[in-house]
């Protein structure tokens, strides 16, 4: 045994012991394989194991592949074991495997030289300098292989070892130019460019100058014309998007302007050279910083590239990233241009201008109110044309406006075309763009578009389960938004909701609220009485149901309810307790663990009742008579506990509910107060000393109304001067003292 190892051949015997291991581990017989893998873990990381597999690699047949693919394993675990002279030995016998005569055996023989690279940089601190010098060997030499190999091993030293061959970056791209040059074929040409891409992606200093590559690639490129095809070309249009794409681009005036007009010229050839060049324009607009002629110029090549529906996805992505790069003052109107000539069947060029209204819409506002005739038409057209990519495009380009708080008209055509999507993908993005709108409306513009809206929304609660949740979600925002204006749709809507109420999650619980909503708006028992009771019931039963998501519904219906009905009516003790149970449920949002600049937390659907609690305590302590305000108090302790919450939507609406408590305080008899205005002043203290700026502002309207009721402590009086002074106190009043 070699050493003392457990190694289970011995040395005079290993030659036919490591060739029958090898065979057993390429064995079909998988109780073979395994034994053999089971030898192999048994032996690997002795260094005596290396020259056997050199001599099984000399040996060439099939299993000479398998040992250079065990010699790249073990030669990074093992070499640092040997002797100095043999690890002279070893490098030199990696250095003659890389002339070798089968590419994979040489491909897995330059994996090893490169771990041996590396180990010599991390434990010697130099370069292997021999194996840069057989590389330039190999590059240079008359056989193909070799070259190509020579231009693999280098791509790899390149991405592994990276500013440490600064000072072969001259010769590299010196080389790899040349090979763009005259090399003939495909297979060096693209292992060159592959060293050129790695180039591309050093970081530090000194970076390399890839100019000279680069005038080489767009030359060739020039050469091939029309013609560009196959892998070479679009290698060759890869390397070019990378070189545009790097932090030290070469890619600068006239070399920009050449690179353009053969990304152009690549449009016209095969699909992936197309998908290639889609990716080099938007590229080549991020290099320049956004100048608006060359935006301009890549939006007129986007919009007359050769049509190929299978390109539109890179069509619109690249015509988003166009956008992105651009001068939104110089670009919003090339956009806007192709949606108004975006009639007939030209999905590319209507797919480019909404990708591009939606990427400017932000910063672009003022020029909204102008273009709502052009997207309006445009959407129509879109609809008409039932293409996907297109139709996604322009959902996505109004989501953009309605979140900018846009012209509400441009909803109009949204609502006008849910009957006729074909694509049921497109139903979710669609009825979003509606609650978008909805969300920023004024109760005028709701009520405006409801003969557009709710016959189909109504229509859809007819439909597939999806469907009709995301309906329900979108009519609960309609009738929140159009209130009272809904009234001549409450018996239709009501006829709809009625079945469903009591329907399994998730649709039930969704047409509860709903429901709830309808009602707020119609605010009159004596209409619909068999709703108003039906839903009643279903709301109290569901408040102790097992199912997270009909509590919660149940919670959010009643608040709504409980905002017409007379408070004498209101089933307070059993919504009080349902509150207390949601907000002390452990909800999985790590509470207490919130750094003071780091708010951490997870919304899920414990959350969302906790919500629906805390909304519930804000207005029922609001709207409860004398009678039952005792038992509303009942909340507030569980109230007060949110301000740990590590969800910052959370302390928010906590901060809403103790405004409201601390303004009723003077209603509650004495007892009650007394009992609860420290907890009040304690909470709302750690609330004006939050992180986060939208739980202050909220804080401070429960500070006021401490203040104004002479009940605010010390530190809740000077934690309220400092936020309203603008100056966050540093927490050592947290506690209200």
């Amino acid at each position: 045994n070699a050493r003392g190892s457990s190694f289970s051949f011995s040395v005079a015997a290993c030659m036919g012991d490591v060739a029958a291991l090898l065979c057993a581990l390429r064995s079909e017989d998988s109780q073979s394989r395994g034994l053999a893998e089971q030898e192999l873990a048994r032996v690997r990381g002795n260094p005596e194991l290396l020259p056997l597999l050199f001599l099984a690699i000399d040996g060439g047949g099939p299993n000479a592949q398998l040992a250079a693919v065990l010699l790249s394993w073990e030669v990074p675990r093992t070499f640092q074991l040997l002797p100095a002279e043999d690890r002279v030995a070893l490098q030199s016998r990696v250095l003659k495997s890389l002339e070798a005569s089968d590419r994979a055996v040489v491909r897995s023989v330059a994996d090893a030289a490169n771990s041996l690279a590396q180990a010599i940089a991390a434990n010697e601190d130099r370069l292997w300098v021999e194996l840069l010098h057989t590389l330039a060997q190999l590059v240079a030499s008359g056989q193909d292989l070799q070259r190509e190999m020579g231009f693999y091993t280098a791509s790899l030293l390149v991405e592994s070892l990276g500013p440490r061959l600064g000072g072969t970056w001259p010769a590299l791209v010196e080389s790899v130019a040349a090979a763009v040059r005259t090399e003939q074929s495909c297979a060096i040409r693209t292992a060159a460019l592959s060293v050129l891409e790695k180039l591309t992606e050093v970081e530090g200093q000194p970076a390399p100058d890839l100019t000279e590559a680069c005038e080489a690639v767009i030359a060739s490129l020039e050469m091939q014309g029309a013609g560009a095809a196959g892998v070479s070309a679009a290698a060759e249009l890869a390397a070019l998007r990378a070189m545009a794409e790097s932090e030290s681009s070469p890619l600068k005036a006239q070399l920009a302007a050449r690179a353009l007009n053969v990304a152009f010229v690549a449009l016209s050839s095969t699909s992936e050279c197309r998908r290639q060049a889609l990716q080099v324009l938007p590229a080549i607009a991020r290099c320049h910083g956004g100048s608006g002629e060359t935006c301009k110029r890549l939006l007129t090549m986007l919009e007359s590239a050769p049509r190929d529906h299978a390109d539109l996805p890179d069509v619109v992505e690249a015509a988003r990233q166009v956008a992105e790069y651009s001068c939104c003052e110089e670009m919003w109107q090339p956009f806007l241009q192709c949606l108004q000539a975006a009639g007939g069947p030209d999905v590319h060029r209507c797919a480019v201008g909404w990708q591009g209204v939606a990427t400017l819409a932000t910063s672009c506002v003022s020029k909204l109110d102008s273009a709502v005739t052009a997207v309006q038409g445009a959407l129509q057209q879109t609809w008409q044309h039932q293409d996907f990519h297109a139709s996604a495009a322009a959902l996505s380009a109004l989501e953009a406006i309605a979140c900018v708080d846009g012209p509400f008209e441009v909803v109009v055509p949204v609502c006008q075309g849910l009957s006729t999507l074909q694509s049921p993908e497109l139903l979710e993005p669609a009825l979003l763009v509606i609650r978008q709108f909805m969300e920023n409306a004024t109760t005028d513009q709701a009520a405006g578009v409801l003969a557009e809206v709710v016959p189909p929304l109504l229509l859809l609660l007819t439909g597939p389960l999806d469907a009709q949740c995301h309906a329900l979600e979108t009519l609960t925002q309609v009738m929140q938004a159009s209130c009272e204006l809904y009234m001549d749709h409450s018996s239709q809507t009501a006829e709809r909701l009625l079945p469903l109420i009591s329907s399994p999650a998730p649709v039930g619980p969704a047409a509860l609220e709903a429901t709830g909503s309808l009602l707020r708006g119609v605010a009159d028992v004596s209409v619909m009485p068999a709703l108003w009771q039906s839903t009643g019931a279903t709301a109290i039963a569901g408040l102790t149901s097992p199912e997270c998501s009909r509590r919660k519904a149940s919670l959010n219906c009643l608040t709504s309810l409980a905002s017409v009905l007379p408070a004498a009516e209101l089933p307070v003790a059993a919504v009080v307790a349902a509150a207390n149970s949601a907000l002390q449920t452990d909800d999985g949002s790590l509470a207490g663990v919130r750094k003071r600049y780091s708010v951490v937390g997870v919304f899920t659907g414990d959350m969302e009742e906790r919500l629906a609690a805390l909304r519930a305590a804000s207005l029922f302590v609001a709207v409860c008579d004398d009678a039952s305000l005792r038992t509303v108090f009942g909340m507030c302790n569980a109230v007060c506990t949110q301000v740990q919450h590590a969800h910052c939507t959370v302390r928010v609406q906590a901060c809403r509910a103790l405004e409201q408590f601390a303004r009723n305080l003077g209603r509650a008899d004495a007892a009650t107060a007394q009992g609860c205005s420290g907890n009040l002043n304690v909470a709302v203290c750690a609330l004006l000393n939050d992180p986060e700026a939208r739980v202050v502002e909220e804080a401070v309207y429960a500070g006021e109304e401490l203040v104004a009721r002479a009940v605010a402590s010390p530190g809740v009086v000077a934690a309220l001067k400092a936020a309203q002074q603008g100056s966050a106190p540093c927490g050592e009043l947290a506690g209200g003292d």
